[in-house]
């Protein structure tokens, strides 16, 4: 959660006791914050790791840097693409199975890959692909099967996604497979102070505020801008809020900046940006 200070409820405590879980914070992963959560996983003798790509790979970086040794028997990579270079860092510091998780929540779709080239797509959605090219690449639309109240049909969550239907014949599967994830990759930021922030977790900060659209850019040593542009309805609260947030994710020698704009950051390909690490 971006929102560390925020006391947890006695339900949301009974619960993740119930499914003996600990959850920890994955934006901030700086070396002090990692020796931590080493610490936090030996004590609790804690053996599945889930989280964002980035969070997991930054924390199997640290353990190689340190040589320290984990008894994980799987990691649950999600949020982000899996790189080439994450799997490896990960698989060489924890020896373990890596079970990569793609999820469209809003499209009620989730597909597991275990042998790594082919997600397994849960049997409630249904997955098909708009405006297919010639290299079997298109958006995805998703339809929810058990959505009662507001069913979703081809709904667009702006992914694309890679299916080779000739090479998931021979899987053994019996339901939608789909062979790579395109298009959600996330920096990672690393400032010269340590601190280490990941990108995913701030749509969590920025989906309940009035702003069109946020972009956070390395500007400097040790120095971060994040573009804003607004909507109707930007108080300075929740300026306060935005800028408090940052603070508590980064060390105190950090410095913030935020510039109002009317400009949406894109890349070449025209998506939109949200992160940029430099």
């Amino acid at each position: 959660s971006l929102f560390v200070e925020k006391k947890k409820s006695f339900k949301h405590e009974f619960y993740y006791q119930l499914k003996n879980k600990v959850g920890l914070n994955g934006i901030n992963m700086s070396d002090e914050i990692c020796k931590n959560y080493i610490e936090i996983i030996k004590k609790n003798k804690i053996i599945y790791l889930y989280g964002y790509a980035s969070s997991i790979y930054l924390l199997a970086k640290y353990a190689l840097k340190k040589n320290i040794n984990l008894n994980v028997k799987v990691c649950f990579t999600t949020s982000e693409v899996l790189t080439p270079h994450y799997r490896a860092i990960i698989s060489e510091a924890y020896q373990c199975k890596i079970v990569d998780f793609y999820g469209a929540h809003d499209g009620g779709m989730t597909a597991f890959s275990h042998d790594e080239g082919f997600f397994e797509v849960n049997y409630n959605s249904i997955v098909t692909l708009q405006s297919t090219n010639s290299n079997n690449v298109g958006s995805v639309l998703l339809t929810d099967l058990l959505n009662y109240s507001i069913p979703l049909i081809n709904y667009q969550v702006g992914d694309e996604v890679y299916i080779d239907r000739d090479k998931n014949k021979d899987y053994t599967y019996n339901g939608q497979v789909i062979n790579k994830v395109l298009g959600r990759v996330s920096d990672i930021m690393e400032l010269e102070n340590g601190s280490v922030l990941t990108g995913p977790g701030f749509t969590i900060l920025f989906k309940d505020l009035p702003v069109e659209h946020y972009c956070i850019e390395k500007i400097g040593v040790d120095s971060i801008c994040c573009h804003i542009k607004k909507s109707i309805g930007f108080r300075d609260e929740h300026e306060r809020l935005i800028l408090s947030t940052f603070k508590k994710q980064m060390k105190d020698n950090s410095e913030i900046q935020l510039n109002y704009t009317n400009e949406i950051f894109r890349s070449n390909s025209g998506k939109k940006i949200y992160f940029k690490s430099g």
